[in-house]
């Protein structure tokens, strides 16, 4: 049977469209030990998303009270006070997205519950709000504004009323959670995993693979096609930026990599191989250019060719980790099982590969391990306390049976 609300909604949500508004919104919500935050943007409907609406929701008086915050009427950089590591807890769910697009607004963002990490860790298999919301209260989220253009106004009541829903009900689906890892003994892996996916979202990473090499089937093409191939990627990416629409309302990755394999001469050969896909055919000209710049130009240049290389490993190399990584996973599976929880909570997929290197290249040696587990971002001072030794243990040789008596 599902569980009742611990807090009714109350009221209407209040809408924020000037700064006055969110001094005091932010004054308000400095009081609160937690609130509920989502976030709604354009990325179905712009070359680069923007960050559209913030929903808040608080406990107050017995009640779950709602607020929606304009950040396109006014500058909403403010909201760092109230979101950053020294505000309340901020309960969200699946912060990956949001946190980056706070980071792309200017705001910081800590101090976070992760409602669909604790579901995920607690062994859920459908972790999306929705299935979650259903399953827990039996209440039903609608999903038609799901690609809506949230940089359009007005917001209509039905707009409302999907914003305030996103956050309606976060606050007690995470007490629920909560209350479910604690009895598990989780919530410390729980935690740890939040904070992962927060530093990672908010990450400036190194260089990066080219983005025509991310592309599905480069690997396969030669080095011209390769070349031809980054050409056509970035005539895509800026003609996506002058119209600012999403890179895939202008032609779609397999359209491109299409184009670099066969080469098409002339606007015309081009619009052949786009066929029924009117709004690529519709840069014929462009692709045709592009080509034709590519094959003039050869391979790409040889920065980016190591960047994009896959990373040799030696043979014997190779084979002593799959090894490693067999043993991982079978260990991983059978602390899973003495502990009664999720195999994530033991080991989360992302360390599976940082984790079978440590144990590759720590020689045996049990300081050497912890040291190098401490650098495996989502690992954890918990788990180096608790697995070191069975971890280090896993890079013996196994034993030779004994030799039976004739």
């Amino acid at each position: 049977m599902p569980e009742p609300l611990l807090y009714p909604v109350a009221g209407s949500p209040s809408i924020v469209a000037e700064s006055t508004g969110l001094t005091a919104l932010l004054r308000r919500c400095s009081g609160a030990d937690i609130i509920a935050v989502d976030l709604e943007a354009n990325g179905f409907h712009a070359y680069a998303p923007k960050l559209c609406a913030v929903q808040l929701a608080l406990h107050e008086e017995g009640h779950t009270v709602i607020a929606i915050v304009d950040p396109l009427a006014f500058d909403a950089t403010p909201l760092t006070q109230l979101f950053d590591a020294t505000g309340p807890i901020k309960v969200l769910h699946d912060l990956s997205y949001d946190a980056r697009l706070l980071k792309d607004a200017g705001i910081a963002l800590g101090n976070v519950h992760d409602t669909a990490v604790c579901a995920r860790f607690l062994g859920e298999n459908a972790t999306g709000l929705a299935s979650l919301l259903k399953a827990r209260f039996d209440i039903e989220l609608g999903k038609a504004l799901q690609r809506h253009d949230w940089a359009s106004r007005p917001f209509t009541d039905k707009h409302i009323g999907y914003l305030a829903g996103d956050v309606a009900y976060l606050l007690d689906l995470n007490h629920l959670l909560r209350q479910a890892a604690t009895a598990k003994g989780i919530v410390e892996e729980v935690d740890i995993e939040t904070e992962h996916r927060l530093r990672a979202a908010a990450a400036s990473n190194g260089p990066a693979k080219p983005p025509h090499s991310r592309i599905k089937g480069y690997g396969k093409l030669s080095l011209v096609q390769q070349g031809v191939l980054r050409e056509i990627v970035l005539t895509r990416d800026h003609l996506a930026q002058e119209a600012d629409v999403p890179l895939g309302d202008i032609s779609p990755n397999a359209l491109l990599l299409e184009f670099a394999r066969r080469q098409p001469a002339g606007a015309r050969a081009v619009r052949g191989i786009c066929g029924r896909k009117r709004s690529a055919a519709r840069h014929a000209n462009a692709w045709s250019a592009a080509v034709d710049r590519g094959v003039a130009a050869g391979p790409p240049p040889k920065e980016e060719l190591d960047l994009a290389a896959p990373k040799t490993i030696p043979r014997e190399e190779r084979k002593a980790r799959k090894v490693l990584e067999s043993r991982v996973q079978a260990w991983r599976q059978e602390a899973a099982k003495k502990r009664e929880v999720d195999r994530q909570v033991i080991l989360p997929g992302h360390c599976l590969g940082p984790t079978v290197s440590a144990l590759y290249d720590c020689g045996g040696e049990l300081s050497e391990l912890r040291r190098a587990l401490e650098q495996v971002s989502g690992f954890g001072a918990c788990r180096i306390a608790r697995y070191d030794e069975s971890l280090l243990a896993l890079t013996q040789p196994p034993p030779t049976p004994p030799e039976t008596a004739t």
